[in-house]
Formats: C-alpha cells, sequence, structure tokens
C-alpha cells in the first residue's frame, strides 16, 4: 500500500501504474486511505486522480469479493468526470520520497520538456540521484565548510537537503540564472513548510562566468547541467577558476546519458583540468536509478555521478 501511495504522490504515468501495484483484497480502511490520497492529488491535478478512481474501481469490482467497493469512489468519480488534462505549461505539486520516510514537494510543470528560455521548470531524474546521494553523504561535505548548488532549478536538491537537515552548522546556497526558477524554489520552500534561520541558506541568482562564489563554499553540486554541449566550457570554466583561484575543494555534478558524445565532450574538459593539474576526477556512481521509493518510469536513463576533487 505504502509503494502505491508513494507512486500516486510522484505521478508515476498511468502507463506504468499496473492494477499489479494493487493488493487485493482492499478493506475499507486501506481504501480509505488511498481515497484522501487521490483526493490530496486532485487540488492538484483532478484527471490524474479521476484516471486511477477509474482503474481502481475497475479493480475492486473484478477482485475485491470480500470488501465493498467504498461508495465515496463513485461519488468522487462523477464530480471529477469533467477534468482535462494538465497542459504541457501547467503546474503540478509532486511529492517525492527518499528513503521511504522523507517527503519533499516539488511545484512544477512536469510535462514540460523546456519552456520560457528554461529546462529548469520540472525535476529531472539527475536531480533524484543527486538528492539520494547529496541526503546520504551531507554531513560528510558540510564538515568541509558550505555548500552550493549551480543550476537548481526546482530546488529538488537543496530542498531536500534542507528536508533532512534543517539545522545545519554550514551554509546552503540555492542558485541559479534564471530569476523566474529563483522565485519558484521560494515558492517550493514555502511549500515544504521549512521554518529555516536564514543564516543555514541563501537564495541567489547566479550567471556563469559573472557572479563569484562565496569565498566560504567548499563544495559544489549540480545536477543535469551536461545536456548541451555549447555550455559546457563555461561549466568547466567556473569549476577552474573556483579551485584554482576560490575555495572549492569538491564538486559533485549528476549527469543523465542521454547522448555520449557530448559526456564525452564533458570528460575532454574535466581532462584538461588534470593536465592543468587543478584536479583529479572520478566516476563515483554509474547506473541505472532504481527505488522502491523514487520512480523513474519504465525505461530511465542511466546517470553518472562525477566527483572533481582540487588538487
Amino acid at each position: 500500500m505504502e509503494l502505491l501511495v508513494s507512486k500516486l504522490r510522484q505521478r508515476v504515468p498511468l502507463n506504468f501504474l499496473s492494477i499489479n501495484d494493487l493488493k487485493f483484497p482492499i478493506d475499507e480502511d486501506d481504501q480509505s486511505k488511498i481515497l484522501s490520497v487521490l483526493v490530496e492529488i486532485a487540488n492538484h491535478n483532478k484527471y490524474y486522480s479521476m484516471t486511477v478512481l477509474k482503474i481502481l474501481i475497475d479493480g475492486l469490482e473484478r477482485n475485491n469479493e470480500d470488501y465493498d467497493v467504498n461508495e465515496d469512489y463513485y461519488e468522487y468519480l462523477m464530480e471529477w468526470m469533467d477534468a482535462k488534462p494538465l497542459q504541457p505549461t501547467d503546474t503540478d505539486v509532486i511529492t517525492y520520497t527518499f528513503n521511504s520516510e522523507i517527503q519533499v514537494k516539488i511545484k512544477e510543470s512536469p510535462n514540460l520538456i523546456s519552456g520560457l528560455g528554461t529546462t529548469g521548470l520540472r525535476t529531472w531524474e539527475a536531480s533524484l540521484v543527486l538528492a539520494d546521494y547529496m541526503m546520504e553523504n551531507d554531513t560528510k561535505y558540510s564538515q568541509l565548510g558550505d555548500i552550493l548548488e549551480l543550476g537548481c532549478g526546482t530546488g529538488m536538491v537543496s530542498i531536500s537537503m534542507l528536508k533532512k537537515n534543517p539545522i545545519r552548522s554550514n551554509k546552503l546556497y540555492i542558485t541559479d540564472g534564471d530569476s523566474q526558477l529563483i522565485e519558484r524554489v521560494q515558492e517550493n520552500i514555502r511549500l515544504n513548510q521549512l521554518n529555516l534561520n536564514e543564516e543555514c541558506y541563501g537564495i541567489h541568482k547566479l550567471w556563469w562566468g559573472e557572479d563569484y562564489i562565496p569565498p566560504s563554499v567548499k563544495t559544489l553540486l549540480a545536477a543535469d547541467v551536461t545536456y548541451d554541449a555549447t555550455i559546457i566550457p563555461d561549466l568547466v570554466h567556473l569549476l577552474n577558476e573556483s579551485m584554482s583561484e576560490g575555495n572549492v575543494q569538491t564538486a559533485i555534478i549528476a549527469a543523465t546519458l542521454r547522448n555520449e558524445d557530448t559526456l564525452l565532450v564533458f570528460n575532454k574538459w574535466l581532462n584538461m583540468g588534470v593536465e592543468d593539474k587543478v584536479w583529479s576526477w572520478e566516476i563515483i556512481q554509474d547506473a541505472i536509478p532504481n527505488s522502491k521509493t523514487l520512480h523513474f518510469g519504465a525505461f530511465p536513463s542511466r546517470v553518472l555521478l562525477y566527483r572533481i576533487d582540487r588538487l
């Protein structure tokens, strides 16, 4: 049941949500629990709730001889029948569950690849992988000093870290080059009801090559900033400057393997830093994401985690 609820809250596409996710018979209490989740989801995506409820009613009528179908199911189905699918630019509030216990709510446009000049209006797989990694390793990196996230997008990585550890001894800088995304991150922090001391985090616009990285920052984080080969030189220049002239000791970058040629470009630029004796680098994780609580669809892409260490 918890797995099903987690999938619903993360909006697993309906063609990946099968009757096998349900374990019949479903008693009255569990039927009520599922319905309460669907009602919660309907506040943001009524069409999704309506379609899931159709699947659920069909399954209950066919496979649930021991218990009656909750009468409220039919009432809500009639109420939601006029719901329309979300348009690509529409927003939804999606809940991601880490380690079966920590829930992070993100307002995003999940059906939008890019819009308004940015790809940061939705949460990408690499962000989830990096968030999962940092929630396990935040203490280790925070001992070095402050942490700064580049190209934060929806804010998934930083918000998940703040959710796991809201009382921080170091500061977490959340940055992006797009002002509209900075506003969205602030909204997502409020959505997660994080009562934070402003001394433990900061949200700033940071344009690569123009804005500076605070001298207290020792670790850089970034997810899905290597999708375009044309921006890789600017990214690597920022890494070079922050390590050779600044105080950054380590960078952790999550890259989704969509185009091998693009990552070969990234590797080539990283090797130039090795030749110049600025840093060493390695891939610390190379796998297709697979988790009981984070769901990536039927055909997830490989996500590589790069660790770059200052020499």
